[in-house]
């Protein structure tokens, strides 16, 4: 018999495959070091220098393939950023280790990458009137000095909205062409006590670029989105034409109320009244699509990550509540001008249940054939968290081809985590592989801290390697009939 199944693998292995849409590409990490699952990567926090956790909180690539993941680390705290090469191993070429922590500011919660690879990452610092936060290092890892002669730049916006002004970057892009850095978050005042969307956009030697609406910088007030007392940023993303996209959500405070909120801004930093034109509040420049958009019996929806097709529609995914509080994926998409597309879907709109009860994705993406990836995080029947994606069509139907249904999980366990796996964001590569950053805990020392938890996945149907896709076939042969 053991003859009999070496020959069959040996015959297995010499013939074109064609791996699995949406299964783990095990030639990412494929020796499975510290997770033992080829196609997962797990970055401890004691590889930052950190020894209590580390998360990922962003993604994006540089030009040259390579992945880079923002977060945070814990004791000490501060910025984390971790580089891998596309084999899922870490880049040593940064910062010697691959790694890099800065304790000016509590975390990244925005990653970009320059034309020339260069990497900015955005949060907020930690005193009270904290503001925008932004770092820029080279490709080894060093900062760069020519940002601002340090490398960093905090704005702090009090003396523009009052002593107790705090203002939280949550993402940023880098404008093509003039590489200028648009930073996007959240401004809460004291007086009125109001949170509200701001965008700032900075030169490329970190100042404030004050041919952006005047003085650098614009605030969206709630009032702007209709009856509203909140309103919080969570992306920004740059259209063909120059124009700003801004996502978050808006509410009155109360529970069990959120809406999607939308703003488009010119290239100037000015409010594009040519986006959803209409009369009033949540007009002119704005848009809000509340829970009833995506049909009966939901109470609130979240808008967490935002992606533009090349047709300059604009694509939000994040999370919806019904009333009997089971959470699921939403995604919807909207014409150039801001109103939902209703060719997607029928509604311009889109709900998901990856898990039992609750599922939520933390970013979207786009492949060259123009199918929309998300990923985020969902429940199974043990009560563990998983890392879940789903896939649809360019016409918001659910792409049965993807994994199981149009959906795949990754349990904690293929991070060698004991019951948490959570995906904060996603990129897709050139060919359309998909990755995915995010934390996971741990079964090792310190028990239930986490770790820097990233995964790849096969996204698109192409004779692939024999190692990514043979490896847990040939292994499972020779386990069921103990090939030693």
């Amino acid at each position: 018999m053991k003859k009999n199944i070496i020959l069959i693998l040996n015959f297995i292995v010499t013939i074109p495959i064609y791996c699995s849409v949406g299964g783990l590409d095990t030639s990412f990490n494929p020796s499975g070091i510290n997770t033992g699952t080829p196609g997962t990567v797990i970055t401890a926090p004691a590889v930052f220098g950190a020894t209590s956790a580390a998360s990922a909180l962003a993604i994006a690539l540089q030009s040259n393939g390579k992945i880079v993941a923002g977060g945070t680390s814990h004791n000490p705290s501060g910025f984390a950023i971790a580089v891998y090469n596309t084999d899922g191993s870490l880049d040593t070429t940064f910062n010697g280790t691959g790694t890099v922590t800065n304790s000016f500011a509590a975390q990244v919660n925005g990653i970009a990458v320059q034309n020339d690879n260069k990497i900015v990452g955005v949060g907020t610092n930690n005193s009270l009137n904290g503001g925008f936060s932004i770092a820029r290092y080279n490709t080894n890892g060093t900062l760069d000095t020519t940002f601002n002669g340090t490398g960093m730049v905090t704005t702090n916006f009090s003396s523009s909205f009052g002593a107790l002004s705090r203002a939280v970057a949550t993402s940023v892009l880098i404008q093509p062409i003039d590489q200028k850095i648009v930073v996007a978050g959240t401004l809460s005042t004291t007086s009125p006590n109001l949170e509200q969307f701001l965008i700032a956009r900075y030169t490329t030697t970190g100042a404030l670029d004050t041919s952006f609406n005047g003085t650098g910088f614009i605030n969206i007030t709630p009032s702007t989105f209709g009856t509203f007392t909140r309103a919080e940023v969570t992306a920004v993303s740059l259209q063909s034409d120059g124009k700003i996209i801004v996502t978050g959500n808006v509410s009155t405070g109360a529970p069990g109320n959120s809406s999607i909120a939308l703003a488009r801004l010119n290239a100037n930093g000015t409010l594009d009244t040519t986006f959803n034109p209409g009369v009033g509040a949540g007009f002119n420049g704005v848009e809000v699509t509340s829970a009833s958009a995506f049909g009966s019996g939901f109470q609130l929806v979240q808008s967490l990550a935002l992606s533009i097709q090349n047709d300059n529609k604009i694509i939000t995914a994040g999370v919806i509540e019904d009333s009997l509080f089971n959470e699921s994926f939403a995604i919807a998409r909207y014409n150039p001008d801001g109103t939902l597309d209703t060719t997607f879907n029928g509604t311009g709109t889109q709900v998901t249940q990856a898990g039992i009860t609750f599922s939520q994705a933390n970013g979207v993406g786009i492949q060259s054939t123009g199918k929309i990836v998300v990923a985020g995080e969902a429940d199974d029947i043990s009560g563990n968290t998983v890392v879940a994606l789903a896939r649809y069509n360019t016409d918001g139907t659910l792409d049965l081809t993807f994994g199981t249904n149009g959906i795949v999980i990754t349990p904690p366990s293929s991070f060698n985590a004991v019951s948490e796996a959570i995906a904060q964001g996603l990129v897709i590569q050139t060919d359309d592989k998909i990755v995915i950053a995010g934390f996971s805990d741990s079964i090792t020392t310190p028990a239930s801290a986490s770790s820097f938890a990233l995964a790849r996945y096969i996204g698109s149907i192409t004779p692939t390697p024999i190692v990514s896709c043979l490896t847990n076939l040939n292994q499972a042969i020779i386990e069921k009939y103990r090939i030693v």
